[in-house]
């Protein structure tokens, strides 16, 4: 991973001030399964066939610093891969068949706060804004792999004057 030690990426040199986040997304699926299960259980219409739905998205995302530890506000659970499930099991059908995502969001997030080693003693200022982006060069031109992927981009640290 890119925060392990001997990663290409740990040697790339960066402004003073600077270190890496890693953006990590985990059970990639495809949108055209979304639409296919949604129309499997609610039928066609006229209006069904959105050609934005083509592409990935993610069961879950999280960031992690340049050491691998959690930034604690940045796990995200996809709630279109939990509504798609509950379409086919207990489905439409069902009395409360949408509800519970927040508890079970939460449960997940209770356990991905537990990866990463011991969080941070309090959220550091830099989490929640990206200073400049990267591609890996493993990544261009290509796609994501099916089970998981990450981004990196740098971020100012604490307490670090950076030069622009």
């Amino acid at each position: 991973m890119p925060w392990e030690a001997g990663h290409p990426l740990r040697s790339v040199p960066l402004e003073a001030g600077y270190g890496w986040q890693h953006v990590v997304y985990g059970g990639a699926f495809a949108l055209g399964a979304v639409r296919d299960t949604l129309l499997h259980v609610f039928g066609e219409s006229a209006e069904d066939h959105d050609g934005r739905m083509d592409g990935e998205s993610a069961l879950f995302a999280l960031t992690v610093t340049d050491e691998g530890r959690l930034l604690l506000d940045s796990p995200v659970f996809s709630s279109c891969a939990w509504a798609t499930g509950r379409a086919v099991a207990p489905g439409p059908g069902s009395r409360g068949w949408l509800d519970g995502f927040e508890a079970e969001a939460g449960a997940w997030g209770g356990r991905a706060a537990a990866l990463g080693g011991p969080p941070p003693r309090r959220r550091p200022p830099w989490s929640a804004r990206a200073t400049r982006r990267r591609n890996p060069p493993s990544a261009r031109g290509r796609s994501r792999p099916r089970v998981s992927w990450s981004s990196w981009r740098s971020w100012p640290r604490p307490g670090a004057s950076p030069s622009h």
